[in-house]
């Protein structure tokens, strides 16, 4: 089952309240360069991210709500994308499946090229315990 979709920007020179400020969008996480709340040594980068949680949902639904949320702004995640990492991840947890599909349309296909960024799927599941 899907679980969440997330757009993050990261790097070294990167300003989390740039970021904010140009997509005119909250993150749900964000941090520059140097940060020491989110680990114990301070962050050699700076990190933007735009996270969708959609327990159960369609992952082109989850994707299209990303991209609508950043409307009329997908150049500017474009323009950061020459210059620091830009990726979109999907989440999906699989430890109650035996099998299935993942389907991303063409039309969101070529919108993540067309900002430049890529594409991240990872997937979690418990191993189950024999008895």
């Amino acid at each position: 089952m899907l679980e969440y979709v997330a757009l993050t920007i990261r790097g070294e020179t990167l300003s989390a309240d740039e970021v904010t400020l140009r997509l005119q969008c909250q993150p749900t996480k964000a941090f520059d360069r140097g940060a020491t709340d989110v680990h114990p040594t301070p962050t050699r980068f700076g990190y933007w991210r735009l996270r969708i949680d959609g327990p159960h949902s369609e992952p082109n639904s989850l994707l299209s709500q990303l991209f609508d949320r950043l409307a009329g702004r997908l150049d500017v995640v474009a323009e950061f994308a020459r210059d620091y990492e830009v990726a979109l991840t999907v989440v999906l947890d699989l430890t109650q499946m035996s099998e299935g599909e993942f389907v991303i349309s063409p039309i969101l296909l070529n919108d993540i090229a067309a900002i430049g960024a890529k594409l991240r799927i990872y997937w979690t599941y418990e191993a189950f315990k024999l008895a």
